[in-house]
């Protein structure tokens, strides 16, 4: 009888677990769709934004955002800092909309996405140094370079010399 009951109990656990978290998701899920509706509705927001708005919403409703999303991140952030062009400024609107639509994933999936946000976190890090890193490199002269700008200043001293 314990072999029964024991994961029966368990299995019970999960299941009230997982309930709980889908109950207290709802009201931040309720409040990124009222968000987005309105977000929606304006005429000054381009088809482009809002068809990522609506897909940002619809990927994160799955358990695999946030573990998809963290194994893209490192390469991204990567290329991002070694490009350096300017950051797209975010209107109120699309933060509250990410803040929503994050909340949302993580009352739904808390064990999953606290996982992947402390891993997300690590890789930004790691991607941006690696980034600083190669565009300090980058700047170091090379040594041709280094050579040009020596002859450069030690050309007048050996024109001098012989005049």
């Amino acid at each position: 009888m314990k072999d029964f009951l024991i994961p029966l109990i368990g299995s019970g656990i999960v299941v009230a677990y997982w309930y709980i978290c889908r109950i207290r998701s709802l009201a931040h899920r309720e409040k990124a769709a009222g968000l987005l509706t309105d977000y929606f509705n304006r005429h000054s927001v381009s088809e482009k934004d809002k068809d990522d708005a609506e897909r940002f919403y619809m990927m994160a409703r799955s358990w695999a955002f946030m573990p998809a999303m963290t194994l893209v991140v490192f390469p991204v952030l990567l290329v991002r800092a070694l490009i350096r062009r300017p950051d797209r400024v975010s209107s109120k609107e699309r933060l509250e909309i990410t803040d929503a639509v994050m909340k949302m994933y993580l009352s739904r999936n808390p064990i999953t996405g606290t996982i992947c946000l402390a891993l997300f976190s690590l890789a930004a890090v790691m991607a941006v140094f690696i980034g600083l890193l190669i565009n300090r490199v980058r700047a170091v002269p090379s040594a041709p370079s280094a050579y040009m700008a020596a002859t450069r200043f030690a050309r007048p001293v050996t024109w001098r010399h012989h005049a």
